[in-house]
């Protein structure tokens, strides 16, 4: 059976690779929030220069205003188009960051079930032995009753 020494480290050094694969995937969720907080500003830009073009067009536009008003757009929407390029590839790595961190988790959980399973058998041993030792106490202890002067 494995050392307990031998066994605690491998589950302190199974606790630490697995929080460390946590803060990573929460660090990539931040960051998957704020990319995902940019693309809705960026959305909301391009739908607040739309109705400014539709106002503008209303009311009447030089060509040169209204090119502006486009290419202001289209610049928008390179950027939105960029932006979701942008959170894909962050979901990749989240779900590459889960797998790790549910990896890291399994091999925690398995070392700790190992130390369990260990504990078990050593609180087993111990009172295995314990009854030997009140068995032989109990048996000595009858056999001076029967045979007290022996």
């Amino acid at each position: 059976m494995i050392n307990a020494g031998t066994l605690d480290t491998l589950v302190d050094l199974a606790r630490q690779a697995a929080e460390k694969a946590g803060l990573h995937l929460r660090r990539l969720a931040d960051e998957r929030l704020g990319a995902e907080q940019q693309l809705a500003m960026l959305h909301s830009y391009r739908q607040d220069y739309m109705l400014r073009l539709q106002n503008t067009i209303e009311n009447g536009v030089s060509a040169s205003n209204y090119q502006n008003f486009r290419r202001f757009i289209d610049t928008l929407d390179a950027a939105i188009l960029q932006q979701n390029k942008a959170l894909a590839h962050m979901e990749g790595r989240i779900r590459e960051s889960q797998r790790h961190w549910n990896e890291r988790q399994r091999q925690l959980n398995a070392y700790e079930a190992l130390a369990t399973r260990r504990q078990c058998l050593v609180r087993d041993r111990q009172a295995r032995a314990e009854q030997r030792l009140y068995d032989e106490a109990a048996a000595n202890a009858y056999r001076r009753h029967l045979h007290p002067l022996s």
